[in-house]
């Protein structure tokens, strides 16, 4: 038997024989050495929690443009590694969750570098503290209206994504 019927939702309806090389073999159990009911391409176009590759490398591409992958590791908050192993091509598919680190640290770049002088941290954090009572409870308002905002955002494109 050198061919297999996959039903999957990759094939046309009835099924299409399909080469056992195609499948994954089950490696221990009552069933070890026999292939499993679904060819690897339909047993990982039915996987709901990952997104291929034609969807995350446009938005991979647009990081690492001027940056390299440890620059790319820290907006996106993933193992350099991970960032290498997807820019060279090796993984096909990625796990939800880390489109949506993708996508937020894609959104997040700024349109156009603006250098408006010189600061430091001390005057940056300082910042922060002379604001009025009022007005940090405002400012913790408009971002949790924003979290909310991108929360629904993010929800409408998982919904378009897969």
């Amino acid at each position: 038997m050198e061919t297999k019927r996959c039903n999957g939702p990759f094939h046309p309806p009835g099924g299409e024989m399909v080469p056992l090389s195609q499948y994954t073999v089950n490696k221990s159990g009552p069933r070890q050495g026999k292939p499993l009911s679904r060819c690897k391409t339909c047993r990982s176009l039915t996987n709901s929690k990952t997104i291929p590759y034609t969807v995350f490398m446009p938005l991979l591409e647009t990081l690492l443009v001027g940056r390299d992958v440890l620059e790319v590791s820290n907006l996106v908050n993933l193992n350099p590694e991970h960032i290498r192993e997807l820019s060279a091509g090796r993984r096909k598919r990625i796990y939800k969750k880390t489109f949506l680190n993708l996508s937020r640290a894609a959104s997040s770049l700024p349109k156009e570098k603006i250098s408006i002088g010189p600061t430091n941290k001390k005057s940056k954090r300082n910042g922060i503290n002379k604001l009025t009572y009022e007005e940090r409870l405002g400012l913790k308002q408009l971002v949790s209206a924003a979290q909310k905002e991108r929360y629904k955002k993010e929800k409408q494109l998982l919904k378009h994504v897969v």
